[in-house]
């Protein structure tokens, strides 16, 4: 699972691949653009979501999971993916 920052500065899970734009896969949002915690929901990159401002989001960066403590087993053993498949 890779961990990745967003142009917004929120941090997100892939979890799974967009056959047609393969840089814009769905992601579960973990982390705000402050870096806190929130209620986790995935949105789709392909779909061009935008934040507050307006902004369309995309990957900024690849990021270590070490760099949050993000600990992706957590979201397998709670349901909330399932190889590599969102289930919200």
């Amino acid at each position: 699972m890779v961990n990745v920052e967003l142009n917004n500065g929120s941090v997100a899970l892939v979890v799974e691949e967009s056959s047609r734009f393969k840089l814009r896969p769905k992601v579960l949002l973990i982390l705000n653009e402050d870096k806190n915690r929130f209620e986790e929901r995935v949105i789709d990159l392909s779909e061009m979501p935008t934040d507050v401002l307006s902004t369309v989001l995309s990957i900024r960066a690849i990021i270590s999971p070490n760099d949050y403590q993000i600990n992706s087993k957590k979201y397998y053993q709670q349901g909330i993916i399932q190889k590599g498949i969102a289930n919200k």
